[in-house]
């Protein structure tokens, strides 16, 4: 089916009137470049840091079904772009990629707040974080 001009880019339209299905590098790209665009800043890096402390303290289970609105319909998008699969699959992949995302953009945080050189450009942590998240919940079921 062809894409209308009020449909975001990467999104296909459903099999309904009005509804959008999601296409799984999107909604990746949609999480994982603003996360990443916040290490450009002082302000975002120690954002970067805090989120990391604060959702080790959280289980695999309240991570893949989050309460805040924002959180939770990015988990929602991330869900119905999936392929088929267990829930309890997709709830750990789920969890999995977001503590991988966390974890790797806190991890270059605390280097550039420490003066670090990264060893990798912010364009290739992009594009590999953006392939890793994409590859841990594209990855056919068990």
């Amino acid at each position: 089916m062809g894409r209308s001009p009020c449909v975001p880019r990467g999104c296909r339209n459903g099999p309904e009137a009005g509804r959008v299905e999601p296409d799984l590098r999107t909604v990746v790209a949609a999480l994982v470049l603003p996360t990443c665009a916040s290490l450009g800043h002082a302000r975002g890096r120690r954002l970067r840091l805090i989120i990391a402390d604060v959702t080790r303290g959280i289980s695999d289970a309240a991570l893949a079904d989050p309460r805040p609105p924002d959180i939770a319909r990015t988990v929602r998008l991330l869900e119905a772009a999936m392929p088929a699969m267990p829930a309890s699959v997709r709830s750990t992949r789920i969890a999995a990629a977001l503590r991988l995302q966390i974890e790797l953009t806190a991890a270059r945080a605390r280097d550039l707040e420490a003066g670090r050189q990264p060893l990798v450009s912010d364009a290739t942590f992009e594009q590999d974080l953006q392939g890793l998240v994409h590859a841990m919940l594209a990855a056919p079921p068990p």
